[in-house]
Parts: C-alpha cells; structure tokens; sequence
C-alpha cells in the first residue's frame, strides 16, 4: 500500500509535467526508493527530477546519475549514510517523518523536507523563478500606482 503522502507528491510531480511537458518526475519512499535511485543511474531520457524520502540503501556513488536528473535524498537521522550526491539529514527524525499519517511524523523536518523537494522539482523541470526581480518589479510597481503619501506609511508601518 502506497503512503498517502507519497501519493500526493507522485500527484503533484505529475501535474507539473502536465503543465510543463518537459519530462517527467519521481517521489519514493522507504524501500521503493532504494529501488528507483538505483534504476535511475542508468539514464532515462523523460526522468528530470527524483526524490528519495529514507530508503534503505543507497546506490553506488562511483556510478552516480545522468547530468539531466536533479536528485535529492532525504535521510533521518535514524540512518547513517553520507551519499555524494544531494541529500538533507534530519537528526531528530526517523524514517516515516514526512507522512503525517504515521506516529513518526515531525512536522518540522517534513515542512522543511516539502521545501526542498519543491526546489528539485523546480530545478529539474527548469522552473526556477527570480524572486527578487519579481519584488523588485511589485515594489517599483508601487512607487508608479500610489501617492508619495501612501508609500511612505507603507514603508514606515
């Protein structure tokens, strides 16, 4: 049986390769993600993003991945790997720490796990935004819109 969290990150994943058409992603969990990180060093022309919650082994780092695919890895602290790609270590938590259905749930290292994985999707479907320029547009925005009056209780509040 599939985690329902782990369904809802396959779901998301595959709604951004509806939207995009640049490819596709994968999310596993536990023992599914040992499995899809090793098959995943062999390339595959349409994987442009994977990410690994907690597997339970991972593939030899000599190997390494295809320069297309963005990889991230999620580890709890529980486990003691060092892979040479990117993964995240999570001290205080244990393998299941992002599936909020299970007792091991930590809500803080699953936000923060969320964060990143968003970041390897974005990156591996060449989502990236410029957040800066995009304040810095909304801010010079204001300046055209508003009274000087209005900027500055704005600014000062």
């Amino acid at each position: 049986m599939v985690p329902s969290s782990a369904s809802l990150g396959a779901r998301d994943i595959e709604d951004v390769t509806k939207l995009t058409g640049r490819g596709r992603g994968s999310t596993a969990y536990g023992e599914a993600a040992s499995i899809v990180l090793a098959l995943a060093q062999k390339p595959m022309p349409k994987l442009c993003a994977l990410v690994a919650y907690y597997p339970d082994t991972l593939p030899n780092p000599a190997i390494g991945f295809p320069p297309s695919l963005d990889v991230c890895v999620h580890i709890p602290g529980s486990q003691t790997m060092a892979p040479k790609y990117k993964s995240y270590v999570y001290p205080q938590a244990e393998s299941g720490f992002a599936e909020a259905d299970l007792d091991e749930y930590d809500k803080v290292s699953a936000g923060l796990a969320w964060t990143r994985t968003l970041g390897t999707v974005k990156k591996g479907f060449e989502m990236e935004v410029d957040i800066e320029d995009i304040w810095e547009k909304h801010v010079a925005r204001g300046f055209r819109i508003y009274p000087n009056e209005q900027i500055l209780l704005f600014l000062t509040d």
